[in-house]
């Protein structure tokens, strides 16, 4: 056998040895994920830690002729910590003066020292990586804790996290309420909040968010580049006096 022969038998080896045996099996193996597994593996996907999640928008005002508002929404936020966060040696250097400011300008109930004791057992118990501070506070009191000791170090390092949510508010009450509307899920939309919600809802944002409690549903966001922030819809001006 010349030396050509012998370089294509040995081609021809390789080939229906090796590469034809690896892509059977790629192929049949991509079969089985895709056809067989399939709704394993779509569950799966359903229960993954981290996803792009929707950003609610600021929705839109409704106001009288003159001006004033019949109905606005309130932004508000809870704020957990994340006790796992923070290194050991970023934990212990503000423990003090973090527990201080939490019962002093945060939750009286508790004594500096308590708040302090309370820190270290949600250190140590690692179950819980979501752990409420305090509900419903406004932006202001959002920034103060943010300025808090350890706190003030971001959420990856200092442990705090914030989700944000809004209340629709009717100023003037029950006045004009059933022209003025509203959206609520599971009803049908009603009045010139219901007409006029592509108007008024605009347009949302998303990013990455991890999940720290699968069982409450509670998500932290992720730093990320891709973060799209959410448009807030248009107001709307009434003839109604």
């Amino acid at each position: 056998m010349d030396i050509k022969n012998e370089v294509l038998v040995r081609v021809y080896i390789l080939l229906f040895g090796i590469v034809v045996p690896i892509a059977v099996l790629l192929f049949v193996r991509t079969i089985m994920i895709s056809v067989v597994e399939g709704d394993k593996w779509k569950k799966k996907g359903a229960d993954v830690a981290v996803k792009y999640r929707e950003i609610e928008a600021d929705r839109g005002n409704i106001l009288a002729a003159d001006g004033s508002v019949l109905a606005t929404s309130i932004p508000y936020y809870d704020i957990y910590f994340d006790p796992q966060a923070p290194t050991d040696k970023d934990f212990i250097e503000n423990l003090d003066t973090l527990a201080h400011c939490l019962a002093t300008y945060i939750d009286q109930s508790y004594t500096p020292g308590g708040y302090r004791q309370q820190l270290l057992e949600w250190r140590q118990d690692t179950t819980n990586r979501y752990r409420s501070i305090i509900k419903k506070v406004s932006y202001n009191t959002k920034q103060q804790l943010e300025s808090f000791p350890l706190f003030n170090k971001g959420q990856n390092r200092g442990g705090l996290i914030a989700e944000r949510a809004q209340d629709r508010r009717l100023p003037f009450g029950l006045l004009a309420q059933r022209t003025v509307g509203y959206i609520r899920e599971g009803a049908n939309p009603v009045g010139i909040e219901g007409y006029f919600n592509s108007v008024l809802e605009g347009e949302p944002g998303g990013q990455v968010m991890i999940c720290v409690d699968r069982r409450r549903d509670l998500w932290k966001p992720v730093d990320d580049l891709l973060a799209i922030d959410p448009k807030s819809g248009d107001d709307i001006k009434t003839t109604l006096d």
